[in-house]
């Protein structure tokens, strides 16, 4: 049998699930914002080095800054994962930051959650996209980021391809499923 719950017990565990997950929320952010502040703490010039000394390495895609190799290493142990992931969330932190600037801005306004912006930030890096190519999918994505559909039909401009003027279709409502796929320069309606 359920134990009784009265109106009072709910709508406090209601209120605690609710402020919980916008301290989630903001925390998620705040460690990305960390992270580029993290990059920044160990500058490092793409100069000539010294065997056996650090090296300068570009964590993110084109337009990010430099940090030292062993600054992931040392993220890593501070959050308590390896410094391959460190690595990854010093890109992101670094590609939406300098390459995104509107998605960075929404990110901090907390209008776009953190998981979003990193997809964005490592589908602009992974596929080789330049400064200005990355600022395109920007300007074209950040305005839609809450209505795009995110389940792996979500992809990402390739180089010397233009970002299409609107977000993709929504699902043929007869069907209650979208049986097309969508990739920029396709058409834009449900085959």
């Amino acid at each position: 049998m359920e134990p009784v719950v009265d109106d009072l017990e709910r709508r406090a565990v209601a209120d605690a699930l609710v402020s919980n997950h916008a301290s989630l929320v903001a925390a998620e952010c705040r460690e990305l914002v960390l992270a580029a502040q993290w990059a920044d703490l160990h500058p490092m010039s793409s100069g000539t080095v010294l065997p056996g000394t650090e090296r300068a390495r570009r964590y993110g895609g084109d337009g990010t800054p430099f940090a030292g190799e062993f600054a992931a290493a040392e993220l890593g142990v501070l959050l308590g994962r390896s410094h391959v992931a460190a690595a990854t969330l010093m890109a992101d932190a670094l590609d939406v930051r300098h390459r995104l600037p509107r998605l960075w801005a929404a990110l901090t306004a907390g209008q776009v959650r953190v998981w979003q912006a990193r997809h964005v930030a490592s589908r602009t890096r992974a596929t080789g996209l330049s400064l200005a190519q990355a600022r395109e999918v920007d300007a074209a994505t950040t305005p839609y980021l809450a209505t795009l559909p995110w389940g792996g039909s979500w992809t990402c401009w390739r180089r010397g391809s233009s970002p299409p003027t609107r977000p993709p279709p929504r699902p043929d409502e007869s069907r209650r499923s979208w049986t097309g796929s969508w990739s920029p320069g396709s058409p834009t309606s449900p085959a």
